[in-house]
């Protein structure tokens, strides 16, 4: 990877999207409510401001989109919706495409 003519990384495809922080997890959630929107306003209540959470695209209220901010700890966020009544039933890295990948080892956003 090149960036501004100076080599930022050496390696394969999977090298380099294994030094990409994962900051993003996908999560199956049991809640108070089956309601999947009320679901998510309590787990962003519970997690503000080290994380938020939105549902994600395919799910019936179930499953949600952990984003960590900067320093946050995965199980610090588990922790939280639990204290709050919020079982997180499974949980799993958002594996990052090669764009964001790139991105983050060049610690550029999106435009």
């Amino acid at each position: 990877v090149l960036d501004q003519g100076k080599v930022r990384f050496v390696g394969t495809v999977p090298q380099l999207m294994a030094i990409s922080e994962v900051r993003r997890y996908v999560l199956q959630l049991e809640g108070r409510t089956s309601d999947g929107a009320m679901l998510v306003s309590a787990a962003n209540e519970a997690l503000s401001p080290m994380a938020t959470v939105s549902l994600a695209e395919d799910s019936q209220g179930r499953n949600c989109l952990l984003d960590l901010e900067d320093g946050a700890v995965l199980g610090d966020a588990i922790s939280a919706m639990t204290a709050a009544g919020i079982r997180v039933l499974a949980c799993r890295e958002d594996r990052s495409g090669i764009e964001t990948a790139f991105l983050n080892l060049t610690k550029k956003t999106d435009p």
